[in-house]
């Protein structure tokens, strides 16, 4: 069975009471993970890639820690700290620690970009 849900390699689907399901991945078109009045053709996708900017533009609605902007822009947790990395490295972010937790917010310079 196709599933956009699925990703990378195909599955398999176990239930107790029917048969088992193999689940493999369809091509996955993730512009409409944009956040509105952004798509794919925007300036701020275009410079810093389509991914890093939904991540930027999340921030910019609220802060997040690592593993929400993971959940809200469908990335993996190991993908979503490496896009925070970046952005804190390009100064469009700011991160700081507490506990276990990684809050991240927007820079001036980061909002300036989402709002151009």
């Amino acid at each position: 069975m196709p599933s956009f849900f699925c990703w990378r390699a195909p599955t398999t689907l176990k239930n107790a009471e029917g048969p088992h399901v193999l689940v493999y991945p369809i091509q996955h078109d993730l512009a409409w993970l944009a956040p509105a009045g952004m798509n794919s053709t925007s300036s701020l996708a275009a410079l810093i890639g389509r991914t890093r900017a939904t991540v930027l533009m999340t921030l910019a609605q609220s802060p997040a820690t690592t593993s929400e902007i993971a959940r809200l822009v469908r990335i993996s947790l190991p993908s979503a700290s490496e896009h925070a990395t970046v952005l804190r490295d390009a100064g469009l972010i700011v991160s700081h620690r507490y506990g276990t937790r990684i809050h991240h917010h927007i820079t001036p310079l980061g909002t300036q970009l989402c709002t151009e």
